[in-house]
């Protein structure tokens, strides 16, 4: 009989700490969903206000086509980065 009050109990602590765990979850997913949904809302507002000026309104910005993989400026900086490399490499000792 001892033992069964021992497994109610342990039973009962069980379904408190999964509640708490629920409630936690619960506050987490909240807090996330509001984040994104002010994100979302600032998306829009600058869609919107990019439309209204008019940019992108008549022609819609086409990406730019990656040449090996990188865009053209991709490229200007990869070459910037590299040449800062050489440079240093030559440094005189």
């Amino acid at each position: 009989m001892w033992n069964d009050f021992k497994r109610l109990r342990k039973a009962e602590d069980r379904l408190d700490e999964l509640e708490r765990q629920i409630k936690a979850l619960d506050l987490e997913f909240s807090a996330l969903y509001d984040k994104v949904r002010t994100m979302v809302a600032k998306w829009a507002k600058r869609i919107e206000r990019a439309q209204q000026e008019g940019v992108g309104a008549d022609s819609p910005a086409e990406p730019e086509t990656p040449v090996n993989g990188m865009t053209a400026d991709q490229r200007r900086k990869n070459d910037e980065i590299m040449a800062r490399r050489a440079n240093r490499a030559v440094l005189p000792r």
